[in-house]
């Protein structure tokens, strides 16, 4: 999932919409809950660093806030981590380790991830499709 939601940067870029780092940032930008105007610090860097992280094993870009392909744990409890209500219920997580050591749900970043790439695209002039569209169970656009 974070490689296929990371390679939208490089297609939005080839669209000529703006260079990726721009994109990056302005994705970044609009990581808002869905329905609220709570940002989630840091998901877009961290989906960058987890679809990274499965190509190179260490990263050593400024910008991951990751260090390796060791800060992504693919089957953590997560319970009492990140935030109440946060990722799904019950069961494994995927669980993210940042370079501050503090540990975020991976099923927590990508619907806000995803919700942020809906309006991207929309403030872009994209044509969106009505939806609505879920990730997580978590409804992400419209």
């Amino acid at each position: 999932m974070a490689v296929a939601i990371d390679g939208l940067s490089d297609r939005a870029c080839l669209e000529g919409i703006s260079s990726v780092h721009q994109i990056r940032a302005a994705v970044s930008a609009l990581c808002f809950w869905p329905g609220s105007s709570n940002l989630r610090q840091e998901a877009f860097e961290r989906m960058h660093g987890v679809a990274n992280a499965y190509k190179h094993s260490k990263l050593s870009k400024p910008t991951h806030v990751i260090n390796s392909f060791d800060d992504v744990l693919a089957v953590g409890l997560g319970y009492g981590l990140d935030g109440y209500g946060v990722g799904k219920y019950g069961g494994v997580e995927v669980l993210v380790r940042d370079k501050s050591g503090a540990m975020w749900k991976f099923l927590g970043d990508a619907p806000v991830v995803v919700s942020a790439w809906f309006r991207f695209l929309g403030n872009s002039g994209a044509a969106l499709p009505s939806g609505p569209y879920y990730v997580c169970e978590m409804q992400v656009h419209p």
